[in-house]
């Protein structure tokens, strides 16, 4: 993988060294060392994913619709750039196109997977971090807990 950031592949190494030494540090093993640094990893990897893609000349439309998934994801706990107003102000498409346009190229809409991929993060933060129910529902911009506990029970078939 290229790296935009040369620093970002010698943190990368550094992290997944120490993520290594601490799993194998039995009587020491401290999870949320290792919670946060493969956090730490996984956004340097997207960061620089993201970079690739834009890198590349020929716009085609895999890479549209990949560039609009990496906006979500790298947006995902802002609500306000996520909105379907914001989203084709960011991409250079009229609001009412956006929405189709996402379906057509990926079979789900877009508040769909908007949705279904903040419900994939609740269920990741509550297995494995020891934050609230309250706490997560307000870092992905939920209302409270019971408005992501209805989320979760209308788009899952089941309470989180």
């Amino acid at each position: 993988m290229k790296f935009e950031i040369a620093s970002d592949k010698l943190n990368l190494t550094s992290l997944i060294n120490m993520v290594a030494t601490e799993y194998h540090k039995k009587q020491f093993y401290d999870i949320f060392i290792i919670q946060n640094s493969l956090s730490v990893i996984l956004h340097l990897i997207a960061r620089n994913i993201q970079f690739l893609n834009t890198e590349s000349s020929k716009v085609t439309e895999s890479s549209k619709i990949q560039k609009i998934i990496n906006y979500i994801h790298s947006n995902i706990y802002n609500s306000e750039l996520l909105t379907t107003k914001h989203l084709a102000e960011e991409f250079h498409m009229a609001g009412n196109y956006i929405s189709e346009y996402f379906k057509k190229h990926t079979d789900v809409s877009l508040k769909k997977y908007i949705i279904n991929y903040k419900l994939k993060l609740v269920e990741t933060r509550l297995k494995y971090t020891d934050l609230q129910f309250s706490e997560i529902a307000t870092e992905l911009g939920f209302t409270d807990s019971s408005h992501l506990n209805k989320t979760f029970l209308s788009y899952k078939g089941q309470t989180s």
